[in-house]
């Protein structure tokens, strides 16, 4: 077998119309009909044939398929299209009109015969207004010999190979080239993508990708014709691409990702290596920052687009990778690392990835927010393709997807049978089995496609059947294009084993109507070497809305689309405006543009200057540095991992600090701010200075107590003596020896900000506290405690204690939870709370959020906290609320609620109807408990857990299970029969938003869900304050968990928030003060310094970060 063996083992281990058209889609009309090769002519078809010399044993990506290039090679005004073959020759196929094509493959000299070709583009390289074509293909592996090709279009139907006479001829590992203008010199340049192989070579650290690989890495080519020379430099170094043996290139996208008029290039690595976002500096070189903007991406990104989805005027873009919808192939799928390997890699330098399609929303300020999970496209099995186009001319860019692979090599039990000893006929045990044999075991992956329709609000409805692209296969390369010019978009997709699919889209045919829909179809004529207006960019104004398209052709996967842009709208036959920004720099605006046409704009006609619109307004918020606030602390959370003890959790307990609380400690009138530390690292007191700076002083009582971990704080009057003193809530979940419950304490202040003794709380052994509030709840002149449990240490769904400690005098607190509060004794695990008076009886009300629990109410009746929950109509929302803040948003009177959820960009959905739920018991009675969670997928509920976590905690359950597909597919209600859930604890979630609750006269509240940017991450931190100082309250929102369990991923959808108020208790996100707060935000608390508002923010295992709230000034 050669090296199959060895190769595969090192796979395993990686993998671990011309007038207005009306149009209403009814159920029986479909929006795509599959035309049949003896209607267009286009009989291609990538036939894929594995041998025992050369298969996906041998060559990784031997399942790739290949791509389609689009455009127009004789300017008759149609498109034409060209197929690559990995083994066979590739077709050129002429367009005739009405989407009939004639082969014209031989006369045109482009059958590119022989293995191994991939992608294709089409491009003016040489500038004579004539679309040449560029093969990538593998060369220099096992018996494939081919170098990539170049074929220069001769004006008559016919192509001359000529890549090496232009310095384009290289050999090794290419995907796909993209050619555009990075430098703005006038002709189009080459950003040429390669893959790596799995060698002995490919482990590694992320120092790796500075070390150049001759076969597999990128490279970046300079175009030299501006200089009368026929001749391209290879430039990659120099313009700072890395072109290493662990760029595993899959996708290559060209836009201007951060709207400075300069195109940027963006990476999809395969495997371990990060992703690349490349800026370009303006100098003739790219800076790589996918660091500093995008907090993670795909895992094995594959195909990608850029395109603007949400009309705001700045490019967001998606990447492809293979998570299964269907629940029986996910459970049968390898999926995220185990965290101590995931760990691993972040410690090697990677950056963090997820196993599933990464749609990255553009914040319009050098970052973005992943939204894959929020929008609905994050699960599309094994998908190449990614093309955003607008195919039911509405004004919102849908998304197609190709999907499917020949064999699954990522399938568990084909993995189990490559590397278990313990299989008797498995590769271990029998290591001569031939490549075609064991790629023989691999199950098939063919599947369907996918398209969505974009909902217009951030979200996306599969509509595949709907529109028309049933049935599965394997799909590859794909581009749209109108072969018709019809004025919508038709789809053309390159197949293994089968004919390539041409569907046609009807949007022109359906007459029956409930609103007019519009096109318009733009073409470039540009001046000098780039007659193509590659790199153009054209917005379009009409009815407040904007649209934007960029005319960069590679996109998808190994395929380019024609150089010329569609756009949709509906109920408008005249555009307000549409401008366009040339590649150069040059703008032209054009009024009242007529729909419904193909409009040629030249770039002689340009006679601005321009560069696309940036943000005009200043932000009134700003980040101060350490130095001019004197706030220097770092949280260093320490090393310990809860799913080493309690492997099904959803995420960790250890990692919820910081404490953060603002007072005034020393009687001098200034704010001053406690930070607490994590196990291993006192907490902190920075005292404010008459200057507006801020000093740190020793506090030796908290020093001694640094092995504690801070999670909850606040500055209250403890002993009456006029001087704030601090409460410090314990947990960490980690049990203590000798623990007795006193973790949590009171530090007295001696009247100057220092704190000189301790105030045991008794507490339950191990107490694991969330939050602590002061309140005088019984209005007998001192503050009274309330005291939230977390969690039982080690025992996640078990119901900790919480408490109400009422303060007697002389710093003694007694227990009156049974007597005064009896249900919020054994509430459940709480998160936070907030006293208020909601019915403005003159009693402070208590409100707890918690997972797994209502947003529970206890009004103050007479001194007595009644659970009152089901009458304020609450009792069906239980979530997995995180944080809560009481304030008159409205300014009626009566105070209303904030609470900060798990979100909406997760892999959980929740419903009344359909909750998440969780059961936990010791099912196997070995004497540890087990969290079953589950959700449900069209009635019936499937474990979050696989085979494998389910196994190795009720070993019990292994010869049930003995392979994967015996369990894949088995609901939670058949894995209960075999385990024992006598006294287990039935949990459910129904709500996952995050809410505002209008308070009705404190008898009722009004939900109102957080608009969509509120809802991309958990919201562990709220402060309410009038941020635009325009007289109403507004939401200042943190959060993020990076301690997710591998199976969710890191939730760090945000970047924080500032929602702005309008008095009605609505809220919309503030596009003038976008924030950079990177991280998992703890707290968020305003301190007034001196005529200036600040917010800290602290954030686990990082720094505090400070922003000014500086004064808002007229716009002019």
């Amino acid at each position: 077998m050669k090296n199959a063996c060895f190769h595969f083992l090192i796979f395993t281990l990686f993998i671990l119309t011309s007038c207005s058209k009306k149009t209403d889609l009814q159920e029986q009309q479909s929006l795509f009909e599959s035309l049949p090769p003896q209607k267009t002519g286009v009989d291609f078809i990538n036939t894929l044939n594995e041998t025992e010399e050369f298969n996906i044993i041998e060559y990784l990506y031997f399942y790739n398929g290949g791509g389609v290039a689009a455009g127009d090679i004789n300017n008759d005004g149609l498109i034409d299209l060209y197929f690559s073959s990995n083994q066979g020759p590739n077709k050129l196929y002429l367009n005739k009109g009405g989407i009939v094509f004639e082969d014209i493959t031989l006369k045109a000299g482009l059958a590119s015969e022989g293995p191994w070709k991939t992608g294709v583009t089409m491009a003016d390289i040489n500038g004579d207004g004539l679309l040449d074509i560029y093969v990538s293909r593998l060369g220099n592996w096992k018996t494939v010999v081919g170098r990539n090709e170049l074929y220069i279009n001769n004006g008559d139907l016919t192509f001359t190979e000529s890549a090496e006479e232009y310095g384009l001829a290289f050999q090794g590992f290419s995907t796909q080239a993209a050619f555009f203008d990075f430098d703005k010199d006038g002709d189009l340049d080459m950003y040429l993508l390669n893959h790596a192989v799995h060698t002995e070579r490919s482990y590694g650290g992320a120092e790796s990708r500075y070390f150049d690989d001759g076969l597999a890495g990128d490279r970046l080519y300079r175009n030299n014709l501006e200089s009368g020379e026929k001749k391209f430099t290879g430039i990659t170094p120099q313009a700072g691409i890395f072109s290493s043996k662990i760029g595993y290139g899959l996708g290559i996208g060209i836009s201007d990702i951060n709207n400075d008029g300069w195109p940027d290039i963006y990476v999809s690595n395969d495997f371990n290596e990060n992703d690349y976002l490349y800026i370009n500096q303006k100098d003739g070189t790219f800076k790589e920052q996918i660091s500093s903007g995008v907090n993670y991406s795909s895992r094995f990104s594959m195909g990608s687009d850029f395109s603007d989805f949400n009309n705001d005027g700045w490019i967001d873009f998606i990447t492809m990778d293979m998570l299964p919808r269907d629940e029986i192939i996910q459970k049968m799928s390898a999926g995220e690392d185990s965290e101590e390997v995931y760990q691993l890699k972040l410690g090697f330098g990677f950056e963090r990835q997820v196993s599933r399609n990464s749609l990255q929303l553009n914040n319009a300020n050098g970052t973005f927010s992943e939204i894959g999970q929020y929008s609905g496209v994050y699960a599309t099995d094994w998908s190449w393709a990614a093309l955003f186009g607008d195919f039911d001319n509405d004004g919102w860019k849908d998304l197609f997807v190709t999907n499917g692979i020949v064999r699954r090599p990522n399938d568990l039990d084909y993995m189990n049978f490559v590397t278990n000893p313990e299989i008797e006929d498995g590769l271990q045990n029998k290591p001569n089995i031939s490549d075609l044999e064991l790629a023989g075991k691999m199950p098939p992956g063919d599947v369907g496609n996918f398209i969505f329709r974009n909902n217009g609000d951030l979200t996306f409805k599969d509509v595949s059947q709907e529109w028309g692209l049933s049935g599965n296969g394997i799909s590859n390369g794909a581009i749209y294009a109108d072969l018709d010019n019809d004025g919508d978009l038709d789809l053309v997709i390159n197949n293994i084993n089968q004919p390539a699919g041409i569907y046609e889209n009807r949007l022109g045919h359906f007459s029956d109507s409930s609103k007019t829909v519009n096109y318009l179809k733009v073409r470039f004529d540009g001046l000098g070497l780039n007659k193509f207006g590659i790199g153009s960019r054209v917005e379009l104004y009409y009815k407040d809305q904007i649209q934007v398209q960029e005319n960069f052709t590679s996109r998808g996967f190994q395929s380019s689309i024609a150089p010329e842009v569609h756009f949709g709208f509906d109920g408008v036959q005249y555009l307000d405006s549409l401008k366009v920004i040339w590649s150069s720099g040059k703008s032209e605006t054009l009024k009242n543009v007529k729909a419904n046409t193909t409009l040629v704009l030249n770039e002689s006609n340009a006679t601005d200057t321009s560069t696309p619109a940036a943000n005009t307004k200043a932000s009134l918020l700003r980040i101060l540095d350490e130095e001019s606030t004197g706030i220097d602390f770092q949280h260093i959370e320490n090393e310990f991992n809860d799913f080493n003890t309690e492997p099904l959790l959803p995420h960790k307990l250890s990692q919820e600090g910081p404490a953060l609380a603002v007072g005034d400690l020393n009687g001098d009138g200034r704010e001053d701010v406690f930070v607490g530390g994590a196990s291993g690292q006192p907490g902190a007191v920075f005292i404010q200075s008459k200057k507006g700076r801020f000093d740190q002083v020793d506090q030796p009582l908290l020093e001694e107590d640094s092995n504690l971990e801070d999670v909850s704080a606040v500055f209250f009057d403890s002993n009456g003596d006029g001087f704030l003193d601090l409460l410090v809530g314990r947990g960490g979940n980690i049990q203590l020896p000798n623990d007795q419950g006193e973790s949590t304490k009171i530090y007295l202040n001696d009247g100057k900000g220092i704190f000189d003794q301790k105030v045991k709380l008794s507490l339950e052994p191990n107490a694991q506290v969330s939050v602590v509030k002061a309140a005088d709840f019984n209005g007998d002149g001192m503050e009274d405690l309330m005291i939230g449990g977390r969690n039982v240490a080690g025992k996640y769904g078990y119901t900790p204690k919480s408490y109400l400690l009422q303060n007697i005098g002389g710093n003694n607190y007694v227990n009156r939870t049974k007597e005064y509060a009896p249900d919020l004794e054994f509430i459940g695990m709480v998160k936070d709370a907030v006293w208020q008076d909601l019915d403005l009886d003159g009693n402070l009300d208590l409100i707890v959020v918690g997972e797994w629990i209502p947003i529970t109410i206890f009004m103050n009746r007479g001194g007595k906290l009644n659970n009152e929950t089901n009458s304020f109509g609450l009792e069906k929302s239980k979530g997995w609320w995180n944080s809560i803040a009481a304030e008159d948003i409205n300014g009626d009177g009566y105070p209303d609620l904030v609470v900060g959820n798990l979100g909406l960009n997760s892999r959980l959905k929740a419903s009344q109807e359909q909750p998440v739920k969780m059961i936990v018991n010791d099912f196997d009675e070995n004497g540890t408990s087990e969290q079953i969670i589950s959700y449900p997928v069209d009635g019936e509920y499937y474990t979050v857990a696989t085979k494998d976590e389910i196994v190795k905690q009720m070993p019990s359950l292994k010869k049930k299970f003995l392979r994967y597909r015996d369990f894949a597919g088995k609901d939670v209600e058949e894995l209960l029969t075999y385990l024992n859930t006598k006294e287990a604890k039935y949990l459910e979630a129904h709500l996952f938003e995050s809410i505002v609750l209008v308070n009705q006269n404190g008898l009722d509240f009004r939900l109102e869900k957080l608009p969509a940017e509120a809802q991309f991450a958990p919201i562990e931190a709220i402060e309410v304050l009038d941020v635009n100082q325009d007289g109403y309250l507004d939401l200042v929102l943190g959060g993020n968990k990076t301690g997710a369990s591998p199976y969710y991923g890191a939730y760090q959808g945000s970047w924080g928030q500032v929602l702005i108020g309008d008095s009605l208790g609505n809220f919309k996100t503030d596009t003038q003060n976008r924030l950079k707060i990177r991280g998992d935000v703890r707290g968020i608390k305003k301190v007034s310094v001196n005529a200036f508002t600040w917010l800290i923010y602290a954030k686990n295992d990082d720094a505090l970060e400070v922003v000014q709230i500086d004064e808002a000034k007229p716009f002019k």
